[in-house]
């Protein structure tokens, strides 16, 4: 059995050898095929995707490059014969690059071809320039980007550092990440302003130029086209446009905000933006001992946990329709003196009369404070 380990460390030292360039070169890929054939003994060469060969370890007659665009042709992905193996480079699990051409015999002659094709394909997606850009944006996202390096390896990956950019967040559901990475990769695969990366906490990422007025609007279809069959995604946070690329960061971590806000206090609200979150982000950013002393000041932590869901949904309903009994009951569809009783409940529990508007206020705010308190205290 060929030494698998041995194979993917020269690869990948290989990968490690790039530093600017956006194109695989000719260079990279001979290297590749040497070590390959250093390590399995099979002669191969690789062709791009007209059938032109770019690297290999021995040079095809015009028998064999004839069957190499006949095999382009097919639709087959690998072709076997006694003396050769044919497979199709891809990456990204659909993109067609070239293709890679064993030469040999051996019982398993099929299975290094293919295990060729499959790293090869991974150094081209390496090197691709999407890809590129992808790890640039998701490095300075996540802060692995020195400040003084962030312009210069902006430029070294093609982005201008001083465009304005707007940045989403969309939020993947279960262990959909991966899914819904792709399925917004498939949507915008012919936008070459749209950027798409995976961060963290199931987070996929949308960057794109803030030249873009209807970026909310295109954002929110691909969040709906996500769920339309399979609701793959929860939620989508925008972040506020910046004028330069050093400051991406800081539209990202409103955008996690928006998010954060959202699922902490408004589940039901699905897409959402940190400019339009009102009195949320200001409670988000509270210090938890400045939480407890404001829940301190007005009513026991235990008071809240008393209240059955039953009333707290009368509340918000009263709360969502300005205090106003009439129509609070009316859309509840129950008796005006059911809805006073819940509300007298209420004040019962918290000794807060939510009829008077000083009092519905703290007990909302408190609320919005609890739910937050309760959501650090689980995260610790």
């Amino acid at each position: 059995m060929h030494n698998a380990i041995e194979w993917y460390r020269l690869l990948t030292g290989v990968l490690l050898k790039r530093k600017e360039k956006i194109l695989i070169s000719k260079e990279v890929l001979a290297e590749a095929v040497k070590g390959i054939k250093k390590i399995t003994s099979f002669d191969l060469c690789v062709s791009d995707e007209t059938g032109a060969t770019i690297a290999g370890t021995f040079n095809p007659d015009v028998a064999v490059l004839n069957d190499i665009v006949s095999f382009i042709a097919s639709g087959q992905d690998i072709l076997e014969d006694e003396e050769r193996c044919f497979v199709k480079i891809k990456y990204s699990g659909k993109r067609f690059v070239g293709i890679v051409t064993l030469k040999g015999t051996g019982a398993d002659k099929a299975k290094v071809a293919g295990m060729a094709a499959l790293q090869i394909g991974q150094l081209y997606e390496a090197y691709d320039r999407g890809t590129i850009v992808s790890d640039y944006i998701n490095n300075l996202l996540l802060g692995k980007i020195l400040p003084t390096n962030i312009d210069s390896d902006a430029k070294a990956v093609g982005l201008d550092p001083g465009l304005r950019r707007d940045v989403c967040i969309i939020v993947a559901k279960d262990d959909h990440a991966s899914e819904v990475k792709n399925a917004i990769k498939a949507m915008v695969e012919k936008r070459d302003d749209f950027y798409v990366v995976s961060v963290e906490h199931g987070r996929i990422v949308i960057v794109t130029s803030a030249e873009n007025d209807d970026f909310e609007k295109e954002a929110g279809e691909i969040f709906d086209e996500l769920n339309k069959k399979n609701q793959m995604a929860s939620h989508i946070g925008f972040g506020r446009p910046v004028e330069t690329i050093s400051e991406l960061p800081e539209a990202y971590r409103e955008a996690v905000t928006a998010i954060e806000v959202c699922e902490t206090f408004y589940p039901e609200r699905k897409i959402v933006s940190y400019d339009r979150l009102g009195l949320g982000r200001l409670i988000i950013n509270c210090p938890d001992e400045i939480c407890e002393m404001f829940l301190k000041e007005h009513f026991d932590k235990s008071s809240i946990e008393k209240i059955d869901q039953e009333t707290l949904n009368t509340v918000n309903a009263f709360f969502e329709n300005s205090l106003n009994i009439s129509e609070t009951a009316r859309k509840l569809f129950i008796h005006r003196n059911t809805l006073i009783y819940r509300l007298n409940k209420l004040q019962k529990m918290v000794g807060l009369d939510v009829k008077k508007l000083d009092d519905a206020i703290t007990f909302k705010v408190s609320v919005m404070v609890y739910k937050k308190y309760m959501e650090e205290k689980k995260k610790s």
